[in-house]
């Protein structure tokens, strides 16, 4: 049962993410001075402004100082001593300005801003890099009250910004708490674009799919790298399932099985190119038993089988829909043996009855609307087809009324026996593309 997800044991995660939370604030160097960021802050105020909203368009060489300036008066003043309401304050103060940036304006059009937006995300890239440089273990609350930041950095969508956060997300020895942010802020970046098979690169399609095909490796990279099991305790292990659950909601948002998977290689700016961006074989492994170490707890397989299900996939017939198909199926099985094993907990008379481990109607609902979907995709008769006529009615007495109902013998019986008839032929995840075998046992 996955502990670090269960209502009633909501305390061990809390516990767990111990490591997450900022520590006592430990007086460090300062970065500037407190009226010194507010003074080069103000100096041109309405230029700044301007630029900002689009008022004025071209940006000169010497507006990089009031972005620099920009960037300081948010960013470092994270160093400095402030109560946690200020601390609030400044956070939605630096998410309102960019959002306000990004609106479109009264016509639906985007504002004239994007060269001074361009010059401004590196340097708030460099400000927040000067931050995060100090010792995170020994200043840990500054450094993730920064991070904090990175989401409303990355709804800039600039490269700049995304480069930070994949190296972020790669570095071990980055605080935990801030590689989770970084994860989370990635989101910005998806739905990845995906390249159909009958694709002739351009150099800006190329631009893009190596962009989109970063973020993704860095995800799954993540994902996949095996949590160290020893001298951590249970709680800690929590944490860290939460995170790479992060990582999995983040990556099923990607919308497709890959950036790029071709039958054969397209020659493109003197190199190949035939798979970029993999997201579906990481997908995979979530769901497969000894896809990961150690294995993913059912939440997150219910967030890998979701992304899977909703991917597009009619254009990429490389992919192995019917792989994706068992597994989802496999996932649901164990969803509805956890479930029938929880039933009796939360729905027992007095001190017997407890808080569900997971909320099973919301997650029956996700899961039953995807696996339409998925059968709407796949066409009448196809293997999702067959997973749907025999989960919904499941789903249905999980979800479907006022009470939670026993799942009946007869159904389980059903369901069980379909699920040997959905075996993939092949356990690749793509016909010709190389990458390693999803394990089904």
């Amino acid at each position: 049962m996955p502990f670090f997800l269960s209502f009633r044991r909501s305390w061990i995660v809390l516990a767990g993410l111990a490591l997450l939370a900022p520590a006592p604030f430990i007086h460090a160097q300062q970065l500037g001075t407190k009226d010194g960021l507010l003074k080069a802050f103000n100096d041109n105020d309405k230029r700044r402004r301007d630029l900002l909203s689009g008022e004025l368009e071209k940006p000169e060489k010497g507006d990089a100082k009031l972005a620099e300036a920009f960037a300081q008066r948010y960013i470092w003043m994270t160093t400095h001593r402030m109560e946690p309401n200020e601390l609030q304050k400044l956070h939605a103060e630096f998410d309102n300005v960019l959002a306000s940036a990004l609106e479109l304006t009264f016509d639906k059009k985007k504002k004239k801003n994007s060269e001074f937006l361009d010059m401004l995300a590196p340097k708030l890239v460099e400000a927040m890099e000067a931050v995060l440089e100090r010792d995170q273990a020994k200043d840990a609350a500054t450094v993730v009250n920064a991070a904090l930041m990175l989401r409303s950095m990355a709804k800039l969508k600039r490269d700049v910004v995304g480069d930070l956060l994949v190296r972020l997300i790669a570095n071990p020895k980055v605080h935990d708490s801030v590689r989770l942010y970084a994860i989370k802020s990635l989101t910005e970046y998806m739905p990845i674009t995906s390249l159909p098979d009958d694709v002739e690169l351009t150099a800006g399609m190329a631009a893009k799919m190596r962009k989109d095909a970063k973020y993704v490796d860095a995800l799954a990279k993540f994902i996949e790298t095996p949590i160290p099991a020893d001298g951590v305790r249970g709680d800690q292990l929590a944490a860290k399932h939460f995170i790479r659950r992060e990582g999995i909601i983040v990556l099923a948002q990607a919308g497709a099985p890959a950036v790029l998977a071709l039958k054969k290689p397209v020659k493109f700016d003197k190199k190949d190119n035939q798979a970029e961006g993999l997201v579906a074989p990481t997908l995979l492994k979530v769901l497969a038993p000894k896809g990961l170490e150690p294995p993913a707890k059912l939440q997150e397989k219910i967030e890998a089988a979701v992304g899977l299900a909703s991917m597009k996939t009619s254009h990429m017939s490389e992919y192995n829909q019917d792989l994706a198909t068992y597994l989802i199926g496999q996932t649901i099985s164990e969803f509805i043996s956890e479930y029938s094993v929880d039933l009796p907990n939360f729905t027992g008379i007095g001190a017997a009855k407890r808080l569900p481990y997971i909320a099973w109607r919301t997650e029956s609902k996700r899961l039953e609307a995807e696996v339409v979907r998925l059968a709407k995709n796949g066409g009448k008769g196809s293997n999702a087809d067959r997973l749907l006529g025999k989960s919904a009615p499941i789903f249905a007495r999980i979800s479907g009324g006022k009470d939670y109902l026993t799942i009946q013998n007869d159904q389980r019986i059903e369901f069980n026996t379909l699920l040997p008839t959905l075996m993939p032929k092949s356990n690749d995840v793509f016909k010709t593309v190389k990458a390693a075998p999803i394990p089904l046992d």
